[in-house]
């Protein structure tokens, strides 16, 4: 099962961090109907947060489904392994140091340099993500 740090510099599951965050009630007040976060196998299923479909009985349907969500979470693996491609800095595990760096931080400046300059998943889903000037606009 994958970790995660916290800002705090807390080092947690995945699924413990679900279990004990706010993001299952953010999403029911603001997701539209039907929309649901899309996790591994690891998390904990709920009413707001699904995973693929598990056994070797599972529907041709489902199994199209498990395929095809399959294909949407690599993009976001794309996405992070980008993040540091350009800022190889930010791969905490080999550079900054929870509690002397402000990781999260600097997380998401990476991440935000990243998107200004495209990416390969806009690419790959033939989508045209935002010019410069908006991102800087806003």
């Amino acid at each position: 099962m994958e970790s995660i740090a916290r800002e705090s510099g807390v080092d947690i599951t995945c699924a413990a961090f679900i279990d004990g965050s706010e993001i299952g009630a953010k999403w029911q007040a603001c997701a539209p109907p039907g929309m649901f976060i899309y996790g591994d196998p690891a998390y904990p299923l709920r009413d707001w947060l699904i995973s693929p479909y598990k056994g070797s009985k599972i529907t041709a349907p489902q199994s199209r489904f498990n395929s095809k969500m399959s294909s949407v979470r690599v993009s976001v693996a794309w996405c992070f392994g980008e993040v540091l491609r350009y800022w190889a800095f930010l791969d905490f595990k080999k550079k900054l140091k929870v509690f002397l760096s402000p990781v999260a931080k600097l997380y998401l400046i990476g991440v935000f340099f990243t998107n200004c300059q495209g990416n390969q998943t806009s690419r790959s889903f033939h989508l045209v993500p935002p010019p410069l000037e908006r991102y800087l606009n806003q």
